[in-house]
């Protein structure tokens, strides 16, 4: 529908059809408004569902591809998640005075992610080998070897352990940081798309109705001229009509008084 909408304007300007502009302007602003509702309505029903899908990607591309070869944009942008809301992860284990929820989180990057499994095959699976317990974008001071440990030690889990790793890195999931962040990319691109359909729908609209205003102007003024240069509301074409009967009169006198010679 848009299309044809773009094309009578088209035509109206090209052919300069007051009505043809109107109709253009009066109809791309309706079109605008309804534009406006629909993308608003889906926005409000498809929340829901699309930030499903996105966690659901987000946890799978976390748990199975997450450095899985060289550094990906997808990597960096778990990492910069993770960073800038503090973060870990995506679940949220439940606190108690044991830091068993930092225990739960190290045991899940290690023992259920591709990010541990890759670090333990590399080593042999070696006991006294050194291994990033978590990603260093979890740190609490993302420093080099900020996660390091080796890869034995986390089956003694003691409450030393616990209150030094407290302090290193973040306990809670970036589930529910991923779900503001999405929203708020969500709800941007769709702001951002409808801000450019109103910027561009405004210009036309503006455009269409300064051209049928400069139109009718025209044509106001046209009879004006006419009345200043002929007289008596005299039109061009009976301008026209009345030279040419004195141009053929003129002829025809001049070419008798040359016979007579």
């Amino acid at each position: 529908m848009a299309a044809v909408l773009h094309i009578v304007g088209f035509f109206g300007a090209v052919f300069e059809s007051e009505f043809a502009l109107r109709f253009y302007s009066l109809f791309i602003f309706t079109f605008l408004a309804i534009v406006s509702i629909i993308a608003t309505s889906w926005v409000a029903v498809a929340e829901e569902r699309t930030m499903e899908f996105l966690r659901g990607f987000y946890r799978l591309y976390l748990e199975s591809y997450y450095k899985e070869d060289s550094e990906s944009f997808l990597d960096s942008f778990i990492d910069d998640v993770q960073r800038t809301n503090e973060c870990c992860g995506y679940y949220t284990y439940p606190p108690d005075s044991e830091g068993h929820e930092t225990y739960m989180k190290i045991l899940y990057f290690l023992e259920m992610t591709n990010f541990g499994q890759k670090q333990a095959s590399a080593i042999g699976w070696s006991s006294n080998a050194l291994v990033n317990y978590v990603p260093r974008s979890c740190c609490v001071k993302p420093e080099a070897g900020c996660a390091s440990d080796t890869y034995g030690s986390r089956l003694h889990w003691n409450a030393t352990k616990a209150a030094a790793w407290k302090t290193k890195i973040h306990k809670i999931g970036c589930k529910d940081a991923f779900n503001n962040l999405w929203f708020l990319i969500t709800n941007a691109t769709v702001s951002m798309a409808l801000l450019i359909e109103v910027l561009l729908t405004l210009i036309a609209v503006v455009l269409a109705y300064y051209c049928s205003r400069e139109l009718r102007r025209n044509a106001m003024m046209v009879p004006s001229i006419e009345r200043r240069m002929y007289g008596g509301g005299m039109s061009i074409m009976q301008s026209i009509f009345r030279r040419g009967d004195r141009t053929k009169h003129f002829s025809t006198k001049h070419t008798t008084g040359r016979s007579r010679r």
